[in-house]
Parts: structure tokens; C-alpha cells; sequence
């Protein structure tokens, strides 16, 4: 009984083992049978870099480095005036816009007719001035105006020895001192006058000495008139003036008086003959008349 027991037991000991052994022998093969398909459809692939992708990747830019480097190279050349913009925009070389001085560059004059110009203005010195403006006067009857620049003198040496000259004028003589070129120009004008120049309009100041201008005017009209005394500085020849402006050193505006009485001269001087005449008629009448009355 025992035998037949531990027969049992042993028999099934032996088929626990062949079931055991029978299921793992299966897996081994499926994965060998797994493995083995697997390995025979492997075949060598290219390399990755072998095929361009789509969209191609730019290379890589500079470092950080490098860039700090070349951004601190330049900041130093800009610094020590080296850099090559600052030429190229006129601030230093010899390109294009070096000396060129902004009125050039804006359409205005070139450079050398801009120093000739300053060369003209700083020929300008100090001067006395002084000039008789009349009033009052009366229409129809000549007169004379004075006008003297001076180099060497004050303003008020010259207005007394203008006062010498023309006595009549000696409470209204002006002057003043002004900016002369060594050549100027005066003119005289106004309305309801005749002006007739007793000097040169345009002249040389004498260095050494007096410049004078003088007219003679006659007005021909009575009331309140104006006339216009101008002193202009006259540029050297061969000078454009424009775009310049001219300066006028002396501009002034003389009012003057004229009286009525000229009315009254005049009538005498051309009639007298006829007053004369008539107040001896008047006079005859009336004696006539008072010898016959008594």
C-alpha cells in the first residue's frame, strides 16, 4: 500500500516536471523564432547624416565671445577716431563732405566766396559821422546838406567842426559813430523835393582823414516832408553779394518843416512891380476923391 503510494507520488512528481519542462521550451522557441526575423530583416542603414533633412539648419553664429571681442575692437577705434563710418559721413578723412560747411551743402555759397565774404566784413573799422538836418526851411529856396565820415576822429570833434560850416543848422547837427567798408556809398531821396549831388555818390574813405557828401536840396512843396539818408558799405569788385546781405551802416529819416512864407516872397519877388503899381493907383484915387470932397 505504502509502495503503491509513493508510486503515485513520484509519477506525479515526474509529470509535474515534463509539464514544466514542455511550457518553457515553447517560449524559448517563440523567442528564439521572434529574434530570428527580427535579425534576418535587419540590414545596415546610412548614416543620419547621409540624407539633407527638409529644412536645412543654418551654421552655427559666432560665440558670445567673439562677439564681445569685435564689439569692444570697434568701441575702442570709434573712441581714437578711427572708426571708418565717422569718415564716411564727413565727420573726419578726406571723403566727400570733409570741409564742406553746411551753407555749401544746403545750396548756399561755396566755401571760398564765404571767406572772401569774411575777409570783406573784417575789413570793416570804427568811423565818426555827422550830418546838418534841415528845418525849418522854405519851399522853392536851396539848401545845402552836409554829411562827413571820419577814420581819425570822435563823432563829436567832427559835429563841432561841421558847426562851423553851416551855422544855421549848428542845433540840429547829429552824429554818431558806424562800421565803414573802405569803400561807401550815400544817397539822398525824398518826395516834394529836387535833390541835385554836389559829390561823388560812391567813395574811397580817406584813411588819413575826411570822406564828405553833400547835396543840394530844394523842396517844392510846404508841410511836414521827408527825406532818406542812407550809407552803404560797397563790396570789393569781383565779390557776388548774393545770397549776402549788403550792410547799411548809416539809415535815417529826416522829417522836415517847410514854411508858408515862401508864398508871400515869392508873390513880392515876381509881382512887386504890379504892387507897386496898383498901391500908387489906390493911392492917387483916394486923393483925388478927399481933394474934391474938401
Amino acid at each position: 500500500m505504502k509502495r503503491g503510494m509513493g508510486v503515485l507520488l513520484l509519477l506525479s512528481l515526474l509529470e509535474l516536471l515534463l509539464s514544466c519542462s514542455s511550457g518553457q521550451a515553447p517560449k524559448k522557441a517563440t523567442s528564439e523564432e521572434t529574434a530570428a526575423p527580427t535579425g534576418a530583416m535587419t540590414e545596415p542603414q546610412p548614416p543620419p547624416t547621409a540624407t539633407a533633412p527638409a529644412n536645412p539648419v543654418p551654421p552655427p553664429s559666432a560665440s558670445l565671445a567673439d562677439k564681445a571681442v569685435k564689439r569692444d575692437s570697434t568701441a575702442m577705434q570709434e573712441r581714437q577716431g578711427e572708426a571708418k563710418p565717422a569718415a564716411k559721413n564727413g565727420a573726419t578723412g578726406d571723403k566727400a563732405g570733409d570741409g564742406a560747411p553746411p551753407a555749401a551743402a544746403n545750396g548756399g555759397p561755396a566755401p571760398a566766396g564765404n571767406e572772401l565774404w569774411q575777409k570783406f566784413l573784417a575789413s570793416f573799422t570804427h568811423a565818426a559821422y555827422t550830418f546838418n538836418p534841415p528845418s525849418p526851411i522854405k519851399v522853392a529856396k536851396p539848401h545845402t546838406i552836409h554829411l562827413w565820415v571820419d577814420t581819425t576822429v570822435s563823432h563829436q570833434a567832427l559835429a563841432e567842426a561841421l558847426k562851423k560850416v553851416v551855422p544855421a543848422d549848428t542845433s540840429r547837427v547829429e552824429s554818431g559813430t558806424i562800421q565803414v567798408s573802405p569803400v561807401m556809398k550815400a544817397t539822398l531821396t525824398g518826395e516834394n523835393f529836387t535833390i541835385t549831388p554836389n559829390s561823388p555818390e560812391q567813395q574811397t574813405l580817406n584813411p588819413t582823414g575826411r570822406t564828405i557828401w553833400s547835396w543840394e536840396i530844394t523842396p517844392t512843396w510846404p508841410g511836414t516832408q521827408t527825406l532818406h539818408l542812407r550809407l552803404i558799405a560797397i563790396p570789393p569788385p569781383g565779390l557776388a553779394t548774393d545770397p549776402y546781405t549788403i550792410p547799411v551802416p548809416l539809415d535815417r529819416e529826416i522829417k522836415v518843416e517847410v514854411t508858408f512864407w515862401w508864398l508871400i516872397d515869392h508873390f513880392f519877388d515876381k509881382y512887386w512891380k504890379w504892387l507897386l503899381g496898383g498901391f500908387g493907383t489906390l493911392l492917387v484915387t483916394v486923393l483925388g476923391w478927399w481933394w474934391k470932397k474938401k
